[in-house]
């Protein structure tokens, strides 16, 4: 197996892209995994809570970082989101939280439910915290020369950002609505995309888009990058990595496994 090693896996994904080899990287991030959980999540300006437990660690979440995850109403919702987590395909990188972040208990709930370790799983934090400045010194540039493909928030302002090849938009908590996957389907068939990037900045939705693009059109890349680029699309998250890189701090936070 694999050894899971912060900055080596770090690597090892940008080795990949680098080289062409098409993949997709997901991020089953905290909220991800309390919504497999089956935990209510609420994430607004001036609250986070899941399961009902006020979240006072956690910061604010601005409007277009929101979102409100209900199990009664999104039930359709997380079943895809099962689907996609549990998907065992070559290439198929599942980041997960790991137990520095959400403790050892949820992480070997993840792992167990995964039916155990293995190599395509590693962090969902692997592109930020202390591997976030080999990101974007070392990661965005390459996306930069090859170009790609962005689904993001619609308040984002892509205007100036010559590299983005096409957009495409979700609205506010818009996560649940999957209508837009049929439009990505559409577009790589109709004009036969292969060899492309796409990059996700869309919460949830991000996840079970992936699964249903790569599952059917595995010649492309398609990589979650979560808040990496909030402050490029210019709409910034409240995330203490990037406060802490966009300040000229140390940027802290080597997870492991």
């Amino acid at each position: 197996m694999r050894n899971k090693d912060f900055k080596s896996d770090f690597y090892f994904l940008l080795d990949k892209f680098k080289n062409k080899e098409n993949f997709s990287f997901l991020r089953f991030s905290d909220g991800e995994m309390y919504m497999l959980q089956n935990k209510g999540i609420i994430l607004k300006e001036n609250q986070v809570k899941v399961d009902g437990i006020v979240n006072t660690r956690g910061p604010g979440h601005p409007t277009y970082d929101s979102k409100n995850f209900d199990p009664k109403i999104h039930s359709e919702f997380r079943d895809h989101l099962i689907t996609s987590f549990l998907h065992d395909q070559k290439n198929y990188f599942k980041g997960i939280s790991c137990k520095c972040c959400v403790g050892e208990l949820n992480f070997n709930w993840q792992i167990e439910n995964l039916g155990g370790d293995s190599d395509d799983l590693t962090w969902a934090n692997l592109l930020v915290n202390s591997n976030y400045p080999l990101f974007m010194t070392q990661f965005y540039p390459e996306i930069q020369n090859r170009g790609a493909y962005v689904i993001c928030n619609e308040m984002a302002n892509l205007l100036h950002l010559d590299w983005i090849k096409k957009d495409f938009r979700i609205g506010n908590n818009a996560f649940s609505d999957l209508s837009l996957i049929k439009t990505l389907k559409t577009f790589i068939k109709n004009n036969q995309i292969e060899n492309q990037v796409f990059l996700f900045s869309a919460s949830s939705f991000s996840n079970i888009a992936q699964y249903e693009l790569f599952k059917e059109s595995p010649n492309n890349t398609y990589i979650d990058i979560g808040t990496t680029l909030s402050y490029e699309f210019k709409i910034p998250s409240k995330r203490e990595y990037l406060d802490q890189y966009y300040n000229n701090q140390l940027v802290t936070g080597n997870c492991i496994w």
